[in-house]
């Protein structure tokens, strides 16, 4: 009987705990959700084979049918005018969903990446002086000096502010898609139905950057 009393009130006070730090003022705010009526806005601009999903606060645009993509880079050149053979990949538009960031805060950040931006160029003059080997910005240092010198530069780096790129009225938002810089469409149908859909599905919402 004792163990049962003992039991009950232990229970209680960790459930008084819980609700009492769910009250605190200091408590974590939760992660902002996804706005219903952007996720619908979504669904209604992306045409048939495309699905819309939401997972947190990242809203989802996906192809169903996989393209093929391939890089260019170091390539030789085409034969018959075809692109080289690829590789299958799921093409995907991601928005992410972050509190309203307010333009004067965002000009702020915008100054200070601007700032960061010409320094980072002047230690890249710095790594090249230095005959650092290197591969657009993949630095292979193999002395002391030079892997101290990249350790510097890819430690300035990190104070980038990623800005968002663009807002509604309650939320900014980071895009992204699965292509990456380099990688190419091997079909340019589907380049052109994913470049499509992609700027459908942006030109829902506003554009962080001041129009100039």
């Amino acid at each position: 009987m004792k163990c049962t009393c003992l039991l009950a009130i232990t229970l209680a006070l960790t459930a008084l705990g819980v609700a009492s730090a769910c009250n605190q003022p200091n408590a974590p705010a939760p992660a902002p959700s996804i706005p219903r009526d952007a996720t619908d806005a979504v669904k209604g601009a992306a045409p048939k084979g495309w699905t819309v999903s939401t997972r947190g606060d990242t809203l989802t645009v996906r192809r169903d049918k996989e393209v093929t993509l391939y890089n260019p880079i170091g390539l030789p050149p085409s034969v018959d005018g075809k692109p080289p053979q690829g590789f299958k990949y799921t093409y995907e538009v991601r928005l992410k969903f972050r509190p309203r960031m307010k333009a004067e805060e965002y000009a702020k950040l915008a100054k200070e990446n601007e700032t960061l931006g010409a320094k980072l160029e002047m230690m890249r003059d710095g790594l090249r002086n230095a005959r650092i080997s290197h591969k657009f910005d993949d630095w292979l240092p193999s002395t002391p000096e030079q892997k101290k010198l990249v350790a510097e530069y890819r430690d300035a780096q990190k104070g980038i502010h990623r800005l968002p790129d663009l807002h509604n009225e309650t939320h900014s938002i980071d895009v992204e898609d699965s292509q990456g810089y380099f990688l190419l469409f091997t079909d340019t149908k589907d380049r052109d139905e994913c470049a499509a859909t992609k700027k459908a599905v942006l030109k829902l919402f506003k554009s962080h950057q001041p129009e100039k």
